[in-house]
């Protein structure tokens, strides 16, 4: 691991500390009951019910928070157990650490240079040949549509974040649909959701061109721009298309 991502020696001693607590038994590691216990420790300090930690009243199969800490548990125990030896040691807890702050520090970097595209002045795409006929209205309407969808602001569109966009709007133009039924054991189908699913695996396929599972700005504007297809109101005159426009509602 590169020393930008090293932890200092406080880190350690606070990893250090997070681990004992959960080390209830003091044999060096953390099996799921332990980790599960301080879950749920600290999930019902959070909600006010301080100092207890057995599992609530209702059944661990019905009960909300203890459906959490097992999902949580079970992440805990995927990211840290590197051997899969069933409990965690101080080692692979720090390495996890460490792990998890250099995606922090990747995914920061990625979310920079994503909104710097997506700042970059109409003049500099209006330069590039792709875009000569690019005009600075319709420039605008697909920088607004694009940052409708990223409802996290951070620069790129996410598959969840499409799909909501999508299925909001579908409800918008074709009102309320009612809910499919599902199988047995299944969730019940929203039919715009089912429908946005749909247009998005579309949406991706045609936009998504590094295959990195989100949509850029100049990912989106290369999928949404039709040279020739915009027309301003001033002016009446409307080109044929030069190529395939993605089809999705949000476009």
């Amino acid at each position: 691991m590169s020393e930008e991502f090293a932890l200092s020696e406080e880190d350690i001693a606070a990893c250090r500390a997070a681990f004992d607590g959960m080390d209830t038994d003091g044999n060096g590691t953390i099996d799921r009951h332990e980790a599960r216990k301080d879950i749920i420790k600290m999930r019902k300090a959070c909600m006010g019910n301080h100092g207890e930690t057995e599992p609530v009243a209702e059944t661990a199969e019905s009960s909300p928070l203890n459906k959490l800490a097992d999902a949580e548990v079970g992440a805990m125990f995927e990211r840290c157990d590197e051997n899969a030896d069933v409990v965690i040691s101080f080692e692979e807890y720090l390495a996890a650490t460490t792990t998890a702050r250099k995606i922090a520090s990747e995914a920061q970097k990625r979310r920079k240079r994503f909104l710097v595209e997506l700042n970059r002045p109409y003049s500099e795409y209006a330069a590039e040949e792709q875009y000569k006929q690019l005009m600075e209205d319709e420039f605008k309407r697909h920088r607004m549509s694009f940052m409708m969808i990223d409802i996290n602001g951070d620069g790129c569109i996410e598959r969840h974040e499409a799909i909501d966009e999508i299925a909001r709007k579908r409800r918008v133009i074709f009102g309320n649909a009612p809910e499919e039924k599902a199988a047995e054991g299944d969730a019940v189908v929203d039919p715009h959701t089912a429908a946005a699913q749909k247009e998005v695996d579309s949406m991706f396929s045609k936009m998504d061109l590094n295959h990195d599972e989100v949509i850029t700005f100049g990912e989106y504007l290369e999928g949404c721009y039709v040279p020739g297809q915009f027309v301003p109101e001033v002016k009446a005159v409307k080109e044929e298309p030069t190529k395939e426009r993605c089809s999705c509602v949000v476009c």
